[in-house]
This record gives C-alpha cells, structure tokens and sequence, in this order.
C-alpha cells in the first residue's frame, strides 16, 4: 500500500506542474478553441476533433510527467546520464529485477557514494553514515514499465480513433517510437526530467500497442458482424 501511494503521490506531484507551465495553458486554450471553432464550422463535433483536443492534452500531461524540470531538483549521486545501461534494450529493467531484493555494495561503489555524498552535503567524508546494504524496491521494480505502458496507451487508443491509418501496428509503433525517443534524448542529453533510457522508448511502444489493441476491441464489441467480416 506504501508503494502505491507513493505512485499517486508522485503522479500527482507531477501534474500540479502543469498548471505553472505557460505551454500547458497555451495548449489546452488551443484544445479549447479547436473544439469550439469545429463545432461552429460543421453544427456538431466530430470524432476527429476531439481527437486532437485529446491528443494535445495528452502531449502536455506526458511532458509534464518526463520532462518538466524536478521540483525539489534532488540529483541521486549515483546518477549519470550515460551510462552504456541506458543505450542497451532492457538492461535496466532487469538489473532492477535482479536486484529487487537488495544487494551489497562494492567496496569501491561504497566509497564512491559516500565521497559524493559528502560533496552534496558539504559535510567531511567521515560523517557520513552509509549502509553498504541496498534494500531492493520490491514491487516498486513495476512502476517504470507499467508507468510507461499506461502513459502512451492514449497515443494508441486516441489516434486509432481518429485516423484509419494509425490503426495500423506498424505506424502506431513508429509514432509512439518517434515521441518517446525525442522525450529520452532530451533526457539525455539535456539533462531534463529523470533518467532516460532506452528501456522507457520500449514500454512506451508497447504501451501504445495497447491502447491500439484496446480500440479494436472496442470495436468488435460495437460492431461484431462488421469485425467479423459478415454482410
């Protein structure tokens, strides 16, 4: 229960962002205005409008959670950027796995987090008290690739609905590939938001399959005989 009110907590950290960024308001101001210039246009709103109205609230939240600066702007010293981890497909997703029960640092990782420890605090080296134990985050291992999958599954499912060709697995796949990379280079090479890694560009994919494969579903369910093939 502690870990899962941790998510709510963090997400919501994250989406009170939005409300202090001029972009954000600016977007959904444009949200606003497509809804209501299209619905004066034609005399009702169709599919495809509120589509886009979707999708543009939609890429706000999603930079808001990955790459609107930190507020508390803490940095684990630990942390760098790039590291080869973060380039090779799912090696952080399974040392996170592997290591979900702890482990014991090395005596040279020891004293390295210490050393940057002690810079961080301005404090003697000596001071500072470091566990050579790591607890392991247990079911926290879960949070970035369900994250990630939850947060593209409306790419999928919103542009599904609103273009026949992003019904197509391929194209979602290259859609969903081309935001979240640009999202995790930023990351990289930026320094924005928190770690990106190549591992977060896979899950959001998959993610966007997801909400793909529940807008066919959907769809069969509304419309059996048309999904069926039948007359």
């Amino acid at each position: 229960m502690t870990t899962l009110w941790n998510w709510v907590r963090n997400a919501t950290d994250r989406f009170e962002l939005i409300w202090a960024e001029p972009m954000s308001w600016l977007v959904m101001a444009a949200a606003l205005g497509w809804i209501v210039y299209e619905y004066r246009r034609r005399g009702k709103l169709n599919l495809r409008s509120l589509v886009i109205a979707g999708l543009g609230l939609w890429l706000v939240a999603t930079l808001a959670i990955t790459i609107y600066p930190i507020r508390d702007g803490y940095v684990d010293p630990g942390l760098h950027r790039l590291d080869m981890q973060s380039f090779v497909p799912l090696w952080v997703t399974v040392e996170s796995f592997v290591h979900a029960d702890g482990y014991v640092m090395s005596e040279e990782e020891w004293l390295q987090r210490r050393a940057d420890l002690a810079v961080e605090w301005g404090v003697p080296i000596e001071e500072v008290k470091l566990d050579r134990r790591v607890r392991g985050p247990g079911v926290a291992v879960l949070r970035d690739p369900i994250g990630n999958l939850v947060l593209f599954t409306p790419l999928g499912l919103l542009g599904a609905a609103g273009w026949r060709s992003m019904r197509s697995a391929w194209n979602v796949l290259s859609a969903a590939a081309l935001i979240s990379g640009g999202i995790e280079l930023s990351q990289l090479f930026l320094g924005l938001g928190s770690l990106g890694t190549i591992d977060d560009v896979i899950f959001n994919s998959l993610g966007a399959l997801v909400g793909l494969a529940a807008f066919s579903a959907t769809m069969r369910l509304l419309n059996p005989v048309a999904s069926s093939g039948g007359p």
